[in-house]
């Protein structure tokens, strides 16, 4: 089973040297995703932290594969998340100019470093 959303913000940033980059829908208190990972050389770096929606919707290193276009974001689930029914993965379109998605596109490489199999990103 998969989720689908649809997003109309994508955001990339530095808190206290992690990368944290998010997708959100409204204000993004209820329809969110976020993919965070520490900075690099972090000794205590657990790998990469994913969360939607809500804290109990998270975890680390359970993403299997991420595809990112210019439009999309499709999201496989290593495993699927039990607060959820199962589910396998998530879908979410949005619609952003070039700039703020070559942004996120940059945030999502910093996340996925070192696991740049996981990533894969088309125009």
């Amino acid at each position: 089973m998969r989720r689908y959303q649809l997003i109309d913000t994508l955001t990339y940033d530095l808190i206290d040297g992690a990368h944290v980059v998010g997708l959100a829908r409204g204000d993004g208190t209820a329809n969110y995703m976020m993919f965070q990972r520490s900075p690099v050389g972090d000794p205590n770096d657990l790998g990469i932290y994913f969360e939607y929606d809500d804290q109990n919707n998270s975890g680390y290193n359970v993403i299997a594969a991420c595809r990112v276009s210019q439009k999309r974001i499709e999201i496989d689930f290593s495993k699927p998340f039990p607060t959820v029914n199962g589910i396998l993965g998530i879908d979410a379109d949005y619609q952003v100019d070039s700039v703020t998605f070559q942004c996120f596109i940059e945030g999502l490489k910093q996340v996925f470093r070192n696991e740049e199999v996981k990533l894969s990103i088309s125009a």
